[in-house]
């Protein structure tokens, strides 16, 4: 093997920035589809998600490292958020869930592709990547990057605070069921939502209420009961209604099907 086949092997082997953002995608990928805690998800995520992407990608733009290492750093974390928010919004347009496992699967794919292209650039040119030690920067330059990524993170906690609280609170659910070898019973239930509250039940057949019940519910807390309805009652559409608090709007109904004594 000559000197020069060895310097080339040398160079593909030595990309150490790469091949580290490329681990650390697959790992946050395998955390997020394995379920992992949420804080080592996070711990591999946020990187992934702030900062690798767009090196990856400054880097496959820019493989000679012309740029130094702090506007490198800045235009990482920029291109980075921007690539995480234009997936989402391909994946929310394409109808793709918008899981945690999607997400990074699509961030790991363009890191890992972006990866193999600066890794590709820099052999062609004869580089070897740098190191993971932290290069010494001037203080302003310091004071830059901290701020960024001060930035950076205070976006993507503000974000997930945003969704959280525009989440909708699980609702009060209502059920009406026959009961198997009971034709004239039926077992009618209600399931608070996420807070407590009064809750109104109303059966009613052809606007006639029949029944009326109120309860005190506290969050996600059931309530059951087995009604009797005469025969001719049974006979038509039953109809049960729930109003939730001192509304007068009902939140759900649910309608019991006529008996039918066929075979």
């Amino acid at each position: 093997m000559t000197r020069a086949t060895d310097g080339r092997l040398v160079r593909m082997f030595n990309q150490p920035d790469l091949a580290f953002a490329a681990l650390v995608g697959m790992a946050a990928l395998v955390a997020a589809t394995l379920g992992a805690s949420p804080v080592l998800r996070t711990v591999l995520a946020v990187p992934l998600v702030l900062f690798l992407t767009g090196y990856c990608l400054t880097s496959a733009i820019f493989p000679s490292l012309v740029l130094p290492a702090i506007e490198r750093m800045l235009i990482s974390i920029g291109l980075s958020i921007c690539v995480t928010i234009l997936v989402g919004l391909a994946m929310a347009a394409t109808g793709v869930p918008l899981a945690p496992v999607s997400w990074a699967l699509a961030l790991v794919m363009i890191t890992i592709t972006a990866a193999g292209v600066a890794w590709f650039r820099r052999v062609q040119r004869g580089l070897v990547g740098p190191g993971l030690t932290i290069a010494r920067m001037p203080r302003n330059g310091a004071v830059m990057v901290f701020v960024a990524g001060f930035i950076a993170v205070d976006v993507l906690l503000g974000s997930r605070l945003i969704a959280i609280q525009q989440q909708a609170p699980a609702p009060a659910q209502l059920w009406m069921v026959p009961i198997s070898g009971q034709p004239n019973d039926a077992l009618i239930g209600v399931r608070a939502g996420e807070t407590a509250d009064e809750h109104r039940i109303v059966i009613s057949v052809a606007g006639d209420p029949i029944y009326e019940f109120d309860i005190d519910l506290a969050a996600g807390e059931t309530w059951e009961r087995i009604v009797n309805f005469a025969p001719e009652l049974r006979a038509r559409p039953i109809v049960a209604r729930l109003y939730v608090g001192a509304t007068n709007v009902e939140s759900r109904f649910v309608v019991l099907q006529p008996q039918t004594n066929g075979p």
